[in-house]
């Protein structure tokens, strides 16, 4: 069950990675209509929100990964025990709150740039 709900993760890291790989290709030529601070701005957020995400979702892979490892770990089982109220649960709770939590951030930071680029028609794909 564990591992299922790691996997939650895989689909959005990849989506993201790929998203990275064609955002680093963009440059301010491409959409001449577009003043250049504003792409600058646009470029910024958009690459900061998926930045955020992509690190997020990997971070909650290696946490899966983490949890489904640890039990076989005598001495990390001591270290969740003390560490976490609630021990394992607790843990489990960070693990998929702290993804919730990036995911968020992420959507702040993606939200401001998605207004720049509806404000300025600034469509990557299309051009």
């Amino acid at each position: 069950m564990l591992m299922l709900i790691m996997l939650i993760g895989v689909v959005p890291a990849v989506w993201y990675a790929i998203r990275r790989f064609r955002m680093k290709v963009l440059t301010s030529g491409r959409f001449p209509g577009v003043p250049v601070d504003t792409f600058t701005q646009w470029y910024a957020l958009e690459l900061r929100s998926v930045n955020i995400a992509l690190w997020g979702s990997l971070a909650y892979i290696l946490g899966g990964f983490l949890l489904f490892a640890a039990p076989n770990i005598p001495a990390l089982d001591r270290v969740v025990e003390h560490a976490f109220p609630g021990g394992w649960l607790g843990l489990l709770g960070v693990w998929i709150g702290g993804y919730v939590v990036a995911l968020a951030v992420a959507t702040i930071f993606g939200t401001k740039a998605n207004k720049l680029k509806e404000q300025y028609s600034i469509y990557p794909g299309s051009s």
